[in-house]
């Protein structure tokens, strides 16, 4: 009533609201730039396989590589002790350090927190008959001190 016509209420009603619109539309436009920018910021941090669609995925190593993780260190042990100690003492006795030629691995600990594979690719271009070339991403962040 009061002399209005439904007109009126009309416009007044789509003027407020397309007016709330593109203030909301803004405010998308703001947050999409400012996602864009993170994205780009923590491009270094995602795995390979999301940068590289040709990297393949490999979750399934790295559930093997946590069962397996706790004797990992064992036998890193022995391998350092059979092939690193040779070649340090090779190294100190060659640089003529006598007080240091007695150097011996006494413990490698590798840590409770297993390394993972980021991804894995296969080349198979321009490689020989013979030849296979893979690219692995393997990370580690242990807690070993």
């Amino acid at each position: 009533y009061f002399g209005f016509s439904y007109a009126w209420i009309i416009t007044f009603a789509l003027l407020y609201f397309s007016r709330n619109f593109s203030r909301t539309r803004s405010v998308s436009k703001a947050s999409i730039i400012h996602e864009k920018q993170v994205l780009k910021s923590q491009l270094e941090y995602l795995p390979s396989w999301v940068i590289f669609p040709d990297v393949e995925r490999v979750e399934w190593i790295n559930i093997i590589i946590k069962k397996v993780w706790p004797h990992i260190g064992k036998i890193s042990q022995q391998i350092a002790k059979r092939l690193v100690e040779p070649k340090v003492k090779e190294i100190l006795n060659r640089l003529r350090l006598e007080e240091l030629s007695n150097f011996k691995l006494r413990n490698v600990h590798l840590g409770s927190i297993p390394a993972r594979v980021g991804g894995i690719r296969v080349y198979d271009r321009n490689t020989g008959r013979d030849e296979l070339v893979v690219d692995v991403d393997l990370i580690y962040q242990g807690d070993a001190c």
